[in-house]
């Protein structure tokens, strides 16, 4: 079972083609990845410009503080990946593990943020 569990967990080529499997997967998706995170930058720009200057277009005026915070901290996170992704490029083409690590980061914040907005909504209403 082990052996079995092992062979879907582990990369199934040999060693040496495992890091020229990795480079080339972060050339060919950083700019698709980046493109997406910044799309996700404008939206959370967009929701955060609405909520400070008619925060009565998307909810009650008690809520408006909880969905600043919500959507603030994760803008916040948002332009950390984006200063990272940018900053450390060279980097991260050089060691494609902390790419695939970076975005599996981002994945568990999209995660808890979209797990928190949709709580937050149904605690307060």
């Amino acid at each position: 079972m082990k052996e079995k569990l092992k062979k879907w967990l582990v990369f199934p080529y040999p060693q040496e083609y495992e890091e020229a499997f990795q480079r080339d997967l972060v050339l060919r998706l950083y700019k698709s990845l980046l493109g997406i995170v910044m799309l996700v930058f404008f939206l959370l720009a967009s929701i955060l410009t609405v909520l400070l200057f008619w925060p009565e277009f998307i909810a009650p005026p008690e809520f408006i503080r909880g969905l600043f915070v919500i959507h603030g901290s994760f803008l916040v996170c948002t332009v950390v990946t984006i200063g990272i992704s940018v900053l450390g490029r060279r980097l991260l083409y050089r060691q494609p593990k902390l790419h695939i690590l970076l975005c599996n980061i981002y994945a568990v914040l999209i995660c808890l943020w979209g797990s928190c907005f949709p709580n937050y909504a149904y605690y307060y209403s």
